[in-house]
């Protein structure tokens, strides 16, 4: 599926972190899955956590590494799924953590490490990239594009 660029920054400091992550939380679906695509470090479940604080979302807090999975009520709203796929071995994994299930179901899905199992992801995922550039971090949000029939 074509994806379109529809909002990017440059993070030169943490200080501008939450009105990056406001203007993503004000683009983002209500449902469905969102991959987040990184290197080690460059701050994906920083930036899931100030998501969660955005939206209003209480007691988040470690990253799902050893759990796989947290989940988070969103007051007034579809639930929060954080997943972080980076201890996962194989899709099998994936498969039998319930991964897919989940996408299936009505809640916000933000998946770090989505490359650990790339075909249970939905085509129509939207892709936050973040990649160093220099001392600052590049964020991208990209959207789906429907294809027309």
């Amino acid at each position: 599926m074509e994806r379109q660029v529809i909002w990017s920054a440059e993070l030169t400091d943490l200080a501008m972190l939450q009105a990056c992550v406001e203007a993503v939380a004000a683009r983002l679906p209500e449902t469905g899955v969102v991959a987040l695509h990184g290197p080690m470090g460059i701050g994906k479940t920083t930036w899931v956590n100030a998501l969660c604080a955005a939206w209003g979302i209480k007691g988040q807090g470690a990253s799902p590494t050893f759990g796989l999975v947290h989940h988070y009520p969103r007051p007034g709203r579809s639930e929060v799924a954080h997943w972080d796929l980076y201890r996962l071995q194989s899709e099998e994994e994936a498969w039998d953590a319930g991964v897919e299930d989940s996408f299936l179901q009505p809640k916000l899905n933000l998946v770090e490490w989505p490359e650990r199992a790339p075909s249970l992801m939905p085509e129509d995922s939207w892709m936050l990239r973040m990649s160093w550039v220099g001392s600052a971090r590049q964020v991208t949000l990209e959207a789906p594009v429907p294809t027309r029939p």
